[in-house]
């Protein structure tokens, strides 16, 4: 079996040069790697990372914590943080946390041990993250979960989408085609997301004159099942409104479906708008304007984040929220009077 100084001699390097390029150390260069890496193929070399680990004091692994890998967020989540972990020479280990409670399943809490860092993005605001924080004792960098209260005491450093930024998009862009009738649906205070905006809605619509308490909110979970039920019920209400913007794209998909149950259409009678930006909401079906969240963007960040505390370079301490986008389709039109 081929070990590090047969690839080596093959590529006419020497072996230090060779564990540099497999650490991924960026003070290597391009055509050098390329010439090594061609040299293992062709000597079939699978480095160590048992030995690896030990040399180094670390595994190269990271724990990423989500809700559930059947929520379309954290599935996607997932996919980017495995990717840009790649490009880094680290490995993914993806835990589930169980919910009420967001806290990590007891059979996994012995996978800390055998990790670097922790990348926490579930958004359960019922986690006891300070037990969570002082159980783990590894670096821990938070992406999505904006809205806890406790979060800029408990960790160094959070990456989240705008949701206040998101707000004003949404409602701009509604009442830019006249509507001013807009109830939010999907506003969970058990999820951060939901919580977030529901506080930004309510700021930005009392900034502009609105009583808030003429606002309907619809606190049903961020889920097709949950938009159905609020926009229907808002609908047949003694005040319907004219839009619905939603904590997620599901409960968008849900209100959309709810609208047309009713004999109304969108976006001519009503209006959608969603927060995500899934693959399907630009499905026909649904043709929806939502809020985009970069979450390329947000787990690169994070992820940078963690690597450098793992390696002791102390970034300064901060919580950063990243743009959001409106894009723009078909479920938002003129208010017909």
């Amino acid at each position: 079996m081929a070990n590090s100084k047969d690839v080596a001699l093959a590529a006419g390097t020497s072996q230090s040069t060779v564990s540099r390029v497999f650490r991924g150390e960026p003070n290597v260069g391009p055509e050098l790697i390329a010439r090594v890496k061609a040299a293992a193929k062709s000597l079939n070399y699978v480095p160590n990372d048992a030995a690896r680990s030990l040399l180094q004091g670390k595994t190269r692994r990271i724990a990423l914590v989500v809700e559930k890998l059947t929520q379309p967020a954290f599935a996607l989540m997932a996919d980017i943080t495995h990717d840009e972990l790649l490009k880094r020479n680290y490995r993914v280990v993806v835990l589930e946390a169980d919910s009420p409670g967001g806290g990590v399943r007891d059979g996994s809490r012995e996978i800390f041990s055998a990790v670097d860092g922790v990348l926490y993005c579930s958004a359960d605001r019922t986690t006891d993250l300070t037990g969570f924080v002082e159980e783990v004792s590894k670096p821990i960098v938070l992406a999505l979960r904006a809205g806890h209260p406790e979060t800029s005491n408990l960790v160094n450093h959070g990456v989240y989408p705008d949701h206040r930024q998101g707000v004003q998009l949404a409602v701009d862009h509604f009442r830019s085609n006249g509507h001013s009738r807009i109830s939010l649906i999907g506003a969970t205070p058990r999820v951060t997301g939901g919580y977030s905006t529901e506080l930004a809605f309510v700021d930005y619509m009392r900034n502009m004159q609105l009583d808030a308490s003429d606002l309907q909110i619809g606190r049903n979970e961020m889920t097709y099942v949950g938009g159905w039920d609020s926009a229907h019920e808002f609908l047949c209400g003694p005040h319907p409104p004219t839009a619905f913007f939603a904590t997620e794209d599901r409960s968008a998909y849900g209100a959309i479906d709810a609208v047309r149950s009713l004999g109304l259409r969108v976006p001519d009678d009503i209006g959608v708008i969603g927060f995500d930006d899934f693959d399907t909401s630009a499905w026909k079906a649904y043709d929806l304007t939502t809020i985009r969240i970069p979450y390329d963007r947000i787990i690169q960040k994070a992820v940078d984040l963690l690597i450098a505390e793992i390696d002791g370079q102390q970034p300064p301490p901060g919580h950063e929220f990243v743009p959001v986008e409106l894009i723009d389709r078909g479920s938002v039109g003129k208010l017909k009077v």
